[in-house]
Parts: C-alpha cells; sequence; structure tokens
C-alpha cells in the first residue's frame, strides 16, 4: 500500500496490558514487523545510548531508532 515505515511501538494505552518495560523492551518487536511484511522499521522503548542504538541497527533489529525520552532529559 506504499507504507515507506512502520513505527513499532506497542503503546501501552491501557492499564490492563502486561508489558515488561526495560532497555529495548520494543525493539524484538519492530524486528518480527520487519521479518513478516519485509517493510523498514523504526524501534522504540528505553533507547537511550549511543551504543545501545547502534547495537539495534548493526544487528539488523531494526532500521532505524526513535529516542524520544532521552531526548526530552537532555535536549543538547
Amino acid at each position: 500500500m506504499g507504507c515507506p515505515i512502520i513505527h513499532v511501538s506497542t503503546a501501552a494505552l491501557t492499564l490492563t496490558q502486561k508489558i515488561p518495560a526495560g532497555p529495548g523492551f520494543q525493539v524484538p518487536f519492530a524486528q518480527v514487523i520487519h521479518q513478516q511484511v519485509q517493510i523498514p522499521t523504526i524501534a522504540v522503548g528505553l533507547i537511550s545510548e549511543p551504543l545501545q542504538a547502534k547495537t539495534i541497527l548493526a544487528s539488523h533489529q531494526a532500521n532505524a531508532i526513535a529516542i524520544g525520552r532521552a531526548i526530552m532529559h537532555n535536549p543538547h
């Protein structure tokens, strides 16, 4: 349908979701989605260190990284 990339998040929109949070906890979802649909993915989920992001990309777990909280805490 022309989707160039998928930004993957489990969202945690309700209190009933039980997704354990930890560094990179959403990365496996991005990896599986990419493998299944062959569309590049953006990984999120407590990715806060440059080496962590580099490792995710180098191991082909995702095609891009979105870093939110780390940038909000230190925008410089």
